[in-house]
């Protein structure tokens, strides 16, 4: 990530009590869902820096 994205995702799971809601689905889908959208930033900053879009 870079200096714009960084800090943009806390680490959830490390701070639990923090939600004001309980989630329905299970720890492991919300930590494969956090893994994909971590992913997805790096492809969309590998994207910007080949088309020469500063961040």
């Amino acid at each position: 990530m870079n200096e714009i994205t960084e800090g943009k995702f806390p680490e959830v799971r490390s701070r639990p009590g923090t939600l004001d809601f309980k989630p329905t689905c299970t720890k492991q889908l919300l930590m494969e869902q956090e893994r994909y959208m971590r992913e997805y930033i790096r492809c969309l900053e590998t994207r910007a820096e080949v088309e020469g879009v500063d961040l």
